[in-house]
């Protein structure tokens, strides 16, 4: 790790792994710059008013009015120290890989920061925004008493340094507030205060802690041990018939691997029809699988098609259901109920029949390229409702969900029996258009149709210029954009001179809108109708006057 220190600039700590000669990157701009009004600046005291000096003060991202993400420079956590006077300042290098800001950072953004006092001092490390366009006076509280952790798994004490990086303590504070507590933070003991301590390790190992409510009285080692395991059952059916599926899959998961459960071979599910009702993961039919997941455990339903499986808390994320020739579906664990017996009963699993897609996307740059089904609720299958309830994005979601790689072939499911259609989008980078395929699909189950090469078409680019009701141009305003009435994008914000770039779809129309949603509960909304023609109208500009209320809560 380097110090580095200029007078009129500050003290930065830069942690650089050197392989050969490099250039370090200080997260510092001038103070007569107009960066520097968009940096992270404040002051650092203890309770008592007294500066502290040598507090370290880490950012890796900043989250732009609207909640728009800008990360930092190659992903590193960039780092700062408090001078003597307790003051510092951080500016986040970061990259404009879009047109989703001005070069700046804009005004109004927030920081989020991690602020660690020396530790001799027994001050509690702050973990809360940094307002950009505020001085920021920071003031670290102390802690309760001086404690030391012990943890404990299915061997007893975790003793492994490596072992214990991977453990994080959440401290949910009385007034509601959290703080994070790092193995740095308790490797040799500390200061903490009361509040509910609530420890999980996610990396080498995925579980949870029996949570501790730790006051005055607590004893100064405090020992964290696992909970007992949660019993889970349930019962897969046929999402048509309703009838039990003796023999279908179900995994517990923790991680998405790479591809998706429409490319497993007939030769693999033929191996895979051989396993036992609790295969070992070790298996070489198994393999497939755990290309796509990370799996915890795999079982078979039984011949009333039930299921149980026993894990604790944190373990896994949630249950894949599947069988060949079905689509897939998650069930996600957050939302289910365990009674006072450990016991949590799983939904009904329904798997509906598919069919599936082949298709190559032909391009020269990497795009993450994603696939959608697009059904009419009206015109179909009187089940079409029933179906599309199991699909929310949040409990429960079908697993044709991958994303697709460029210049080979690629496949996925569709629900078979529906009439549909396809749209291949690429969310992350809309200076290309969508895919629409134009045909409608009503395949039946097991069916491949193959839909060819197809090659991206680069959207058009428009600007907006928002302006007050003065016609001044305003900056750092988030706006976003709407199609075909699908929800809203992302928010961009505009420049220094007021202009919000966006890409669009030729033949299109839309809105360009400016939301505010504020804690008071107060929602204001003001949109500009679009509707673009074809190339002829690439670098049209829109103006947008916003009313001098929703500029107040945007920016008070």
């Amino acid at each position: 790790a380097f110090i580095v220190s200029h007078p009129d600039y500050g003290v930065s700590r830069v942690a650089r792994h050197l392989v050969r000669e490099t250039e370090l990157v200080v997260p510092w701009v001038p103070r007569t710059a107009e960066a520097y009004r968009r940096s992270a600046r404040g002051t650092v005291m203890d309770p008592e008013g007294n500066p502290v000096s040598g507090a370290r003060i880490q950012c890796t991202n900043v989250r732009t009015l609207g909640e728009g993400l800008i990360n930092s420079l190659h992903g590193w956590t960039y780092e700062v120290l408090t001078d003597r006077a307790g003051t510092f300042n951080l500016y986040l290098p970061n990259k404009k890989r879009r047109d989703d800001r001005g070069y700046l950072i804009p005004p109004k953004s927030k920081y989020n920061v991690r602020i660690e006092a020396p530790k001799e001092l027994g001050l509690l490390p702050y973990v809360k925004p940094i307002e950009n366009n505020r001085y920021a006076a920071i003031v670290l509280e102390r802690g309760g008493h001086f404690r030391t952790f012990v943890f404990e798994d299915a061997n007893g004490v975790i003793t492994d340094p490596h072992k214990l990086q991977y453990i994080n303590v959440t401290v949910k504070r009385p007034d509601e507030s959290r703080l994070s507590i790092r193995y740095n933070d308790f490797k040799d003991g500390g200061i903490f205060p009361p509040g509910e301590y609530q420890a999980a390790m996610y990396g080498i190992e995925n579980y949870k802690f029996e949570h501790l409510k730790v006051n005055e009285f607590s004893p100064d080692e405090l020992v964290f041990r696992l909970p007992r395991s949660i019993f889970y059952h349930g019962q897969i059916v046929h999402g048509l018939m309703g009838e039990p599926m003796p023999g279908a899959f179900i995994m517990a998961m923790n991680s998405k691997g790479r591809g998706n459960l429409s490319m497993i071979t007939p030769k693999q599910w033929q191996a895979l029809h051989a396993l036992p009702i609790e295969p070992f993961l070790d298996d070489p039919a198994v393999k497939p699988l755990r290309e796509i997941y990370g799996i915890k455990e795999l079982v078979r339903a039984d011949e009333q098609g039930r299921f149980q499986m026993s894990f604790r808390p944190g373990e896994i994320y949630g249950f894949v259901a599947f069988e060949e020739n079905y689509l897939g579906l998650m069930r996600r664990t957050y939302d289910l109920i365990t009674n006072e017996s450990r016991q949590t009963a799983v939904p009904v699993i329904k798997l509906f029949p598919a069919a599936t897609l082949l298709v190559e996307l032909v391009t020269e740059e990497r795009i993450s390229v994603f696939p959608h089904w697009i059904i009419d609720k009206e015109k179909n299958s009187a089940w079409v409702r029933k179906f599309l309830t199991l699909d929310n994005r949040r409990e429960s979601q079908f697993t044709y969900n991958a994303w697709l790689e460029q210049n080979k072939v690629q496949s996925f499911h569709v629900p078979a029996g529906l009439n549909l259609r396809i749209r291949l989008d690429a969310p992350y980078d809309r200076k290309w258009c969508p895919i629409d395929i134009p045909q409608v699909f009503n395949l039946t189950q097991g069916q491949i149709v193959d839909l060819g090469s197809h090659t991206f078409h680069p959207a058009l680019e428009v600007s907006v210029n928002i302006t007050n009701m003065q016609g001044s141009p305003v900056e750092g305003v988030p706006v976003r954009t709407m199609r075909d009435n699908k929800g809203w994008s992302v928010p961009h914000n505009t420049d220094e001179s007021g202009i919000v770039r966006f890409h669009v779809v030729p033949h299109s129309e839309g809105q360009f809108g400016v939301l505010y949603h504020g804690q008071d509960g107060l929602h204001l909304t003001e949109t500009i109708p679009y509707k673009i023609a074809g190339e002829e109208e690439s670098g049209r500009q829109f103006i947008m006057q916003l009313s001098d209320v929703i500029l107040y809560h945007l920016f008070k």
